[in-house]
């Protein structure tokens, strides 16, 4: 009797190129999603065969930083060498603004893809070294709809202007803690395409250069960040509402957490009867004592649709016994009952919820997951001080986390499941 033997050795399965391809274009998209900081995941991928080497690099390429200039000559002659990568190419950062004057010239019509430019200091902008024809080089950038601007000082505000004007669909523009060196009069956009602007730590010709060029005229979401109670602040936060009027649609108040809120009766959003999404961001253990009501007293309840409250706290804090009950200490008992009577009033026939948040800002070395607050508790403490829309079923509450991953940069959000 013969006896049938089976192979002696296996044999790995050859799978096609294009599943690989697939399964990197996952794993590239969740590491997108945590932080740009785990990249060095892509580039191990990349040296376990030819094969997935370009696949790894497009990823990896999608979100550029470059801190000097013989980075951007370096980005050049890569894109030069690899051809897809052109397209490769969706975020581009700078830590110097010389870098971005040469980015500026020498990729004129090269990235199709390219979405956003940033530039984070602190950086000046500097006339003589830099080509003077920057803004034009750049307004054939026609892909580009969002300018990030943090810590940069400009020479004037009439640069300043050149810049945001030179991007012909450009939507959305942040301004953090610029500076202007002289005063001057911006020459308005031929074309304004900007919806959405996010302002922080007010400048002081942010505010007049968006008047004064009309751009405030379009703007539908308003970010108001690092609010201090200062009244010429508040002046001019007031002039800028004013301006956009009847455009906006949704508007965010983040005050500067290290200075009490104590003026928000100075600011009022009635001349922005559209307004249909709010949101007031606090920090924990700030006080704030009736600027909340006051503020969403003034919105036209006909068009009102979502309200966003955010709680910041640190995670630690809850290892020095601060409970949720002394974090929503952040307004006073009344405030809630104020609240909770206005937006469950019938006037608000299109309100559909509001959401109560509690952001945990947490360190990825301090090991404290025994700390987080349960969901269950958060709920029956907000629930306590909104009992009209609980009712209605017109409350929503949450928690999540913003987990540090870069050192002195800001974190990812991940909800608590």
């Amino acid at each position: 009797m013969r006896h049938l033997r089976g192979p002696t050795q296996s044999h790995s399965v050859q799978l096609p190129i294009e599943i690989w391809e697939r399964v990197i274009d996952f794993l590239a998209e969740d590491i997108h999603g945590i932080s740009s900081g785990t990249d060095d995941a892509l580039n191990r991928f990349a040296t376990v065969c030819r094969a997935w080497e370009p696949r790894c690099r497009f990823h990896l390429y999608r979100n550029v930083r470059m801190h000097d200039k013989g980075q951007v000559s370096g980005i050049a002659k890569m894109i030069r060498k690899h051809r897809y990568l052109q397209n490769a190419i969706h975020l581009v950062h700078f830590d110097r603004m010389d870098a971005m004057g040469l980015f500026a010239t020498m990729m004129v019509r090269k990235l199709p893809s390219l979405q956003m430019i940033g530039i984070r200091g602190p950086t000046e902008w500097k006339s003589g070294l830099m080509h003077a024809d920057v803004p034009m080089f750049l307004a054939t950038f026609t892909s580009i709809t969002r300018l990030s601007l943090k810590w940069v000082t400009f020479p004037s505000v009439v640069v300043f202007g050149r810049l945001v004007c030179a991007l012909p669909n450009l939507t959305y523009l942040q301004c953090q803690w610029l500076t202007f060196r002289a005063d001057g009069r911006a020459t308005p956009p031929k074309h304004n395409a900007i919806t959405e602007v996010h302002l922080s730590g007010l400048g002081s010709d942010t505010i007049p250069f968006l008047l004064t060029t009309s751009i405030s005229h379009g703007l539908k979401r308003l970010t108001l960040e690092d609010i201090q109670d200062e009244d010429m602040r508040f002046d001019r936060i007031q002039q800028l509402l004013e301006g956009v009027g009847e455009s906006l649609l949704s508007v965010h108040l983040h005050p500067d957490p290290y200075a009490k809120f104590l003026t928000g009766s100075k600011i009022h959003l009635g001349h922005n009867p559209h307004l249909e999404v709010f949101e007031f961001t606090s920090r924990f253990p700030t006080e704030d004592p009736d600027s909340l009501h006051h503020l969403l007293s003034g919105i036209s309840p006909s068009k009102l649709r979502e309200v966003s409250i955010t709680v910041i706290v640190e995670l630690v804090d809850f290892s020095r016994d601060v409970t949720l009950a002394q974090v929503l200490s952040v307004f006073r008992d009344d405030v809630y009952v104020k609240v909770d009577q206005l937006l469950s009033h019938s006037r608000f026939t299109k309100f559909r919820a509001i959401t109560f948040t509690l952001m945990l800002e947490a360190r990825l070395h301090v090991d404290v997951p025994s700390l987080i607050p349960s969901e269950h508790d958060w709920w029956q403490c907000i629930s306590l001080r909104f009992p009209h829309l609980c009712a209605q079923e017109r409350l929503r509450t949450q928690i999540v986390t913003e987990d540090r991953w870069v050192q002195g940069g800001s974190g990812y959000y991940k909800p608590i499941v």
